[in-house]
């Protein structure tokens, strides 16, 4: 049915998907996990910082500019429960509160409880190696092996994905000799 004077967004099919995540309560423990604690009375709450980040991920996004492109939808941020929209400097400074460890070890648990149930399932771990060149100086950037641009220090990827469904369980970065799969995880 249409009805007139109901809210728009131009992400459309995004309502349903919030409908799926507060069904199975997917955000509100992402959002009940977060180890970021702001004290400031003037700092935005978690909620909206975390759904804000969510929004832009969905929205494919890829850099914090491409946030204020979100400020202007008034229909999905109340659907996930947030009073606002914020800045991409309010996401940023948020984010570097998180302590690197604690948030590891956040981002663990809410990728373990998604993929937890499916390793009851038979499955193939996919791993991959990529090289990365590098300019300029970097953390751990070595020569080694590198097919398109010899000599060129570089970095490798190590990816661990669920084959079938693309599902990426781990990334490692290690410098540019450790390319072969005996430097990969256990």
């Amino acid at each position: 049915e249409w009805e007139p004077a109901a809210p728009v967004t131009t992400m459309g099919q995004l309502a349903f998907f919030i409908e799926y995540l507060k069904q199975a309560g997917l955000f509100e423990g992402f959002v009940a996990g977060c180890p970021l604690h702001m004290t400031s009375p003037n700092a935005p709450a978690k909620r909206d910082v975390l759904g804000t980040m969510v929004l832009s991920v969905l929205a494919g996004h890829w850099r914090y500019a491409h946030i204020t492109a979100l400020r202007g939808d008034g229909v999905n941020a109340p659907l996930l429960g947030m009073r606002k929209v914020v800045s991409e400097d309010a996401v940023r400074r948020a984010l570097a509160k998180i302590a690197p460890e604690a948030g590891v070890e956040w981002l663990r648990e809410q990728l373990e409880y998604c993929t937890q149930p499916l390793l009851g399932e038979p499955w193939i771990l996919d791993v991959d190696s990529t090289v990365k060149p590098l300019y300029g100086h970097q953390e751990a950037a070595e020569v080694g092996y590198n097919p398109t641009k010899r000599g060129r220090p570089s970095h490798v990827y190590h990816s661990y994905l669920m084959a079938e469904l693309r599902l990426v369980l781990e990334v490692e970065v290690a410098s540019g000799k450790e390319h072969t799969a005996k430097h990969g995880a256990p």
